[in-house]
């Protein structure tokens, strides 16, 4: 999270179009944290072997980078600048 300088790793291990599906309800109104086969886990460096069993993804966007990855929190913080997409 933002305030306790780390990254979330998120996993969801339920497979089936359906459970999928029940995700990606959840995840859209917010309550896929603590649903059964999502687990959240707290990181400030993870490295991702290779092969992956499932395809990586960075806030739900294909991620394509071939493993083993190395992800860690950047030790300063960084300044986004871009534009306010407009309402509708």
């Amino acid at each position: 999270g933002f305030d306790t300088r780390q990254l979330d790793l998120l996993t969801f291990g339920r497979p089936g179009r359906l459970a999928m599906l029940r995700f990606v309800i959840h995840l859209g109104l917010g309550r896929h944290i603590g649903m059964k086969g999502v687990s959240t886990h707290p990181f400030e460096e993870v490295v991702l072997p290779a092969p992956l069993a499932a395809p990586l993804q960075l806030d739900g966007d294909p991620l394509p980078l071939e493993p083993p990855l190395r992800i860690r929190l950047a030790s300063d913080r960084i300044r986004l600048l871009g534009r306010v997409a407009p309402a509708g």
